[in-house]
C-alpha cells in the first residue's frame, strides 16, 4: 500500500448563522464553508455576525463523505484518491483506538506514529498485528482485484469509470464498516472518549480565536455514510447503497 496525495475538487459543507436563527424562525443555509484541516471553521453571514463551527466526525468518515461527493460530480479519480486516503486513515484510527485504551499516552502514540506516518505500508503492518492481537483472527483483506484498480489509479494514471469508482467505494465501504462495527461492539466507550479527547485538543488550539469570537461553537454531526452518529444496529442495517443515495439527497456537501 502507497502514500496516497489527494488531489481532488475541494469539498464544502452548508452551514448557518446561529445569531440569525435565534431571531428568525426559520434557519436559512445561506453559508457554505470550505473543507480544511482546520477542524475549527470560522465565518461571517452576510449580517456580519461571527460563527464558529465544528464537524464532529473523525478524519477518515470526511474523507469517505469528500468521495462519494466526488461521484456525484462526476470527479471519478479523485474519489478514488480520497476513497483509498478514507481506508488508511481508518487504520491510523483503529491503531490509536487500540493502543490508547491499553493505557498508552497520547503522546507516546503520536510519537510512534511520527516514525510511521508517511509509510502506509508500515501503518497497515502495525493495524495487522494489532487486530490480530486484539481479535485472535486475522483482519479481512482488501481483494486483490481492488489493490491492482487502485494502484493503476494513483500510480499509472488510469481513469476510472463511474461503475469502476462505484464498485470501489462499496468494496472499501463494506472493509471499512466491518471492521468499523467490531471496534464499536467493543470499544464504544474509548472511542467515544476519543472523540471527546479530539474535542478538547482542538478547544486548547484555538482558545485564542474563541475568545476573540466569543460566540457559542456550533457542532455540526452529519448521519450520512461511515458515522458513529448511527446506533451500531442501525449501522448494521445501512447498505452502502443507503448510504450513498443519502449524500446524493443531502443538501449538507457541496
Amino acid at each position: 500500500m502507497s502514500n496516497t496525495i489527494i488531489i481532488s475538487k475541494i469539498m464544502r459543507f452548508r452551514t448557518f448563522c446561529n445569531q440569525c436563527a435565534k431571531l428568525n424562525s426559520a434557519i436559512d443555509f445561506d453559508a457554505t464553508v470550505l473543507i480544511s484541516e482546520n477542524d475549527l471553521y470560522e465565518y461571517k453571514c452576510k449580517f456580519g455576525h461571527a460563527n464558529l463551527i465544528e464537524l464532529q466526525i473523525f478524519k477518515f468518515e470526511i474523507l469517505f463523505e469528500s468521495g462519494l461527493c466526488a461521484i456525484r460530480d462526476k470527479y471519478f479519480m479523485e474519489s478514488i484518491l480520497s476513497i483509498t486516503a478514507s481506508l488508511e486513515r481508518f487504520y491510523e484510527f483503529f491503531i490509536k483506538i487500540i493502543l490508547k485504551e491499553q493505557g498508552i499516552s497520547e503522546s507516546l502514540i503520536d510519537t510512534c506514529f511520527k516514525t510511521m506516518s508517511k509509510l502506509s505500508e508500515r501503518q497497515f503492518g502495525a493495524f495487522t498485528v494489532l487486530y490480530f492481537s486484539t481479535f485472535k483472527k486475522p483482519p479481512i483483506p482488501l481483494k486483490q482485484k481492488m489493490v491492482e484498480f487502485r494502484n493503476n489509479v494513483v500510480h499509472k494514471g488510469y481513469l476510472p469509470t463511474e461503475n469502476e469508482t462505484v464498485e470501489y467505494a462499496e468494496g472499501i465501504y463494506f472493509l471499512i464498516k466491518s471492521l468499523y462495527l467490531e471496534l464499536l461492539e467493543d470499544y464504544s466507550t474509548p472511542i467515544t472518549n476519543y472523540q471527546l479527547d479530539i474535542k478538547r485538543d482542538r478547544r486548547n488550539k484555538y482558545r485564542d480565536l474563541i475568545k476573540k469570537t466569543n460566540v457559542p461553537i456550533v457542532g455540526i454531526a452529519p448521519n450520512l455514510a461511515l458515522t458513529h452518529i448511527l446506533t451500531i444496529q442501525g449501522f448494521k442495517e445501512r447498505t452502502f447503497e443507503e448510504s450513498y443515495e443519502t449524500v446524493f439527497k443531502n443538501n449538507l456537501y457541496i
